[in-house]
C-alpha cells in the first residue's frame, strides 16, 4: 500500500547533511527520493556548475546529469508525478 502524499505531491528540499555532502535532499513524506547536487566538472567557458539529479525512487533511471539546480528540482517534481501516477511499472 503506497503511503499517503504530502499535500500536493510536492517534495520537501532540505539541505544535504554529511561529511562530503553538496546540495539539497529531496524529501517525499519522511523518505528521501531524490538528491540535487553540485558535479564539480565544467565545460569551458561554463560559469555556473552543472549538477546531477540523483532518484531513489524504484523502478525510475538513478541519476540524470548535466542539469541546472532550479531544472534538477522541477524535473524531479515531474518524475514524482510519473511514479505516483503508476508509469514505472
Amino acid at each position: 500500500m503506497m503511503p499517503k502524499s504530502p499535500a500536493n505531491n510536492m517534495i520537501e528540499w532540505k539541505e544535504a547533511k554529511g561529511a562530503f555532502a553538496s546540495g539539497d535532499d529531496g524529501f517525499w513524506g519522511k523518505w528521501r527520493v531524490f538528491n540535487v547536487a553540485w558535479n564539480g566538472s565544467m565545460t569551458k567557458g561554463e560559469t555556473r556548475p552543472k549538477y546531477v539529479l540523483h532518484c531513489y525512487l524504484p523502478g525510475i533511471k538513478n541519476a540524470f546529469l548535466w542539469l541546472e539546480q532550479d531544472e534538477a528540482k522541477d524535473k524531479a517534481e515531474g518524475i514524482m508525478k510519473y511514479w505516483l501516477s503508476g508509469g514505472a511499472r
